[in-house]
């Protein structure tokens, strides 16, 4: 029997928890067995085994077969994975339509209201100063603002 740690990994990975992952490797190892079988093979409490089988069946794991005890098998590997692909592509593609239909228009309008309408210089040296102050002012079209001391705006008057 193939080591069965790496597989239950695998179907963990596939959104079994860890007692449906045990219990289905040990249907498909074992064929159609019944609860308390799986129980005594997989140490999962004979109680729980019955849920666990039920939760199972609703995937599509398991099948439950009409009989006294009751019975169940493993479906196929290959068809479970199937559709678990086919279940898998289908929410993708409704995820990636709804982020592109409705969080792009969004993005798009963000980006824009939050693109820098103004800019803020920090120039030492008062030659330097001046020469931005003068190129602002040539080349400004509506307004500059300005944070000076008292020396810088008397200079400021000046230039």
């Amino acid at each position: 029997m193939p080591n069965p740690k790496e597989f239950i990994e695998a179907l963990t990975e596939l959104g079994l928890n860890t007692y449906e992952a045990k219990v289905y490797f040990t249907l498909v190892s074992e064929g159609i067995t019944t609860a308390k079988y799986l129980s005594e093979i997989t140490g999962i409490p004979y109680g729980k085994v019955y849920e666990i089988i039920n939760s199972l069946s609703s995937k599509g794991f398991a099948m439950l077969l009409p009989s006294k005890p009751l019975k169940c098998r493993a479906a196929s590997p290959k068809e479970i994975l199937k559709i678990i692909k086919k279940r898998t592509q289908e929410k993708y593609n409704y995820i990636e339509k709804q982020i592109i239909s409705r969080l792009e228009s969004i993005f798009a309008e963000a980006k824009e209201a939050n693109e820098p309408s103004t800019a803020v210089w920090m120039i030492t040296g008062r030659s330097n100063n001046m020469k931005k102050i003068k190129e602002l002012i040539e080349i400004s079209e509506k307004e500059i603002n300005m944070y000076l001391t008292e020396n810088g705006f008397s200079r400021l008057v000046f230039l």
